[in-house]
């Protein structure tokens, strides 16, 4: 089992109880979510913890929220496919999200390198 800390904002939107279980030890570290949105479309930044390494998902719809581990899944296998990593690696990393439940942010530092990120795409997708 694996955390996605989500602000607030996220957490409304997905309709859950914020887990209060701890993570095993993981592979490729945690990952902080937040919700925004681009020309009036919902979209979830996921960042990693460690690594700043950071996921955009553009256009969900209100189904997407109810099954968004899966999205994240489907989302990380496409990045590390993206980014060169074998089979193995992507499947070890992918092992470890099997189950993944959502929490509240622990870190303010993360946060802010999330916040930091939002205003960097926000600004990104204004210059289209």
């Amino acid at each position: 089992m694996q955390l996605i800390r989500c602000t607030q904002k996220l957490l409304k939107e997905l309709r859950v109880k914020p887990s209060a279980e701890e993570p095993m030890s993981i592979y490729i570290g945690d990952w902080h979510a937040n919700l925004l949105r681009v020309e009036r479309r919902k979209c979830v930044l996921f960042t990693n913890s460690d690594t700043l390494y950071s996921i955009f998902v553009f256009g969900l719809k209100r189904t997407d929220f109810d099954h968004l581990d899966e999205v994240f899944r489907q989302s990380l296998f496409r990045r590390l496919n993206i980014e060169g990593f074998s089979q193995v690696q992507i499947e070890k990393a992918l092992d470890e999200y099997e189950t993944i439940h959502f929490a509240k942010t622990n870190n303010r530092k993360n946060f802010s390198d999330i916040l930091r990120l939002n205003l960097q795409s926000n600004r990104k997708s204004t210059e289209f």
